[in-house]
């Protein structure tokens, strides 16, 4: 390890991001630590990113690394290990001072914003350039695009349209974000979808939107502190996209889980700032709370969240160990009066409505069930029917003319009137012996 001789007579000023691009930190430890062998002293913000690389770098060398920072903003977090001075200011102009006065040497590399074009001001007859290189090749792209998925001529002239209104201009190593498409072409009625298709095709779109997870998350997480906040983002993360030893879950799942721990979260946060404070007696609080099978899923919910948490080390004891939920007995099945039937009969009056009668009576079919069935799922050769993917073997198909199944007792007829106008709601006609052939 090298060390300066003496106190460094001379100070160099980093301005730099606290999120890097990748790869370059490296170079900023590189620098700080070419910086101090020279006998700089470092003065950055103090935190991570590049600001902590080139203490990192500087700091062996035994320079000072000052601090430079606000005094208001301990939101900021907490300085990087190689800090051995601070500095805080009570306003951001005299931050800069305290940054830049008696500074020998000024090193930035700062991203201060990216520049919003904005195609809503565009003009045809001012703005327009056909001959750009860029626009010529979109405008083939889309014709192939647009034969391809047999676009009409007016899609097509929408598609040229927005092309001419977002490339003219165009130079190379930009990009057309979608932040800035958007609102261009939405104002005038273009087609944005396919137009930013188009322009991915020569890789000149860039989708800046945040994710819908993101934006739903945030929604759901506002309020709670960090604490939690960081705990529950990543059990539901992990429910959404799988784990090393963990499979993905449904998004309905994850919706569903988050939606039902949601409120008891909440209320939590007034109280705690961490899951690890959270002990078995508020868990046995909130499955009293509820009643039913809300009881059942916030308890399901919650010990995902908890076992999550204490498999990555964010809790020290899972609460949710040993609470039992009473298992719900199911509802009693109360049977149809015949009034009941009469008027389930009475209101199929057409033969589309007397067939979804027939599908739910005789065999039991849910209405998701019947909205999916296919005109494959009738085998009529054989008298069977497919009702959501199960051939039930003991309820064939009934069919117009034929006696009532082998395994149905004869004297049905005579304790449950009126079955057979539900096993043949499609065809009202009167029950005929076996042998007679329809008319």
């Amino acid at each position: 390890m090298t060390r300066t001789d003496h106190a460094p007579d001379l100070t160099v000023a980093l301005f730099a991001g606290v999120v890097p691009p990748d790869g370059e930190e490296p170079l900023a430890q590189a620098a700080g630590a070419a910086l101090a062998r020279a006998g700089y002293a470092l003065r950055h913000g103090g935190y991570n990113g590049l600001m902590e690389a080139a203490a990192r770098g500087a700091a062996p060398h035994g320079v000072p690394v000052t601090a430079i920072t606000l005094a208001d903003r301990p939101d900021w977090g907490a300085f990087n290990p190689f800090v051995t001075a601070t500095v805080h200011a009570p306003t951001m102009a005299e931050r800069l001072h305290a940054y830049l006065d008696d500074a020998d040497l000024v090193v930035a590399k700062l991203t201060l914003f990216t520049a919003t074009r904005d195609f809503r001001r565009f003009d045809r007859e001012l703005h327009a350039d056909l001959a750009n290189p860029w626009l010529v090749r979109a405008r083939q792209a889309a014709r192939a695009l647009g034969e391809s998925r047999g676009w009409s001529r007016w899609i097509a002239s929408d598609v040229n349209r927005a092309l001419v209104i977002v490339l003219s201009g165009f130079r190379d190593g930009e990009s057309i974000r979608y932040s800035e498409l958007f609102p261009a072409l939405r104002v005038r009625g273009l087609p944005v979808v396919r137009t930013a298709e188009v322009l991915d095709r020569p890789g000149l779109f860039a989708d800046d939107r945040a994710p819908a997870v993101d934006r739903w998350l945030e929604r759901k997480l506002d309020g709670m502190p960090t604490g939690i906040h960081r705990a529950v983002e990543a059990w539901v993360r992990t429910l959404l996209d799988g784990g090393p030893r963990s499979e993905p879950r449904s998004r309905h799942t994850a919706w569903a889980y988050l939606g039902e721990i949601r409120p008891v979260l909440l209320e939590w946060s007034s109280r705690y700032d961490h899951l690890r404070e959270v002990t078995r007696e508020d868990i046995i609080a909130v499955r009293d709370a509820a009643t039913g099978k809300q009881r059942e899923s916030r308890i399901v919910a919650l010990r995902s969240l908890f076992r999550h948490a204490k498999k990555n080390g964010q809790i020290f004891r899972n609460p949710t160990i040993r609470i039992r939920v009473p298992r719900q007995t199911g509802g009693v099945l109360q049977a149809l009066v015949q009034a009941d039937i009469d008027e389930a009969i009475a209101a199929a009056s057409t033969p589309d409505v007397r067939l979804i009668v027939a599908l739910a009576a005789v065999h039991a079919a849910r209405p998701k069930m019947i909205r999916t069935m296919q005109l494959e799922d009738v085998d009529l050769g054989n008298r069977r029917i497919t009702v959501g993917g199960h051939r039930p073997p003991t309820q064939p198909l009934a069919e117009h003319g034929q006696p009532p199944p082998a395994d149905h007792p004869e004297d049905r007829r005579r304790t449950r009137p009126g079955w057979q106008a539900l096993d043949h709601p499609c065809h009202p006609q009167p029950h005929r012996h076996p042998g007679t052939a329809p008319r």
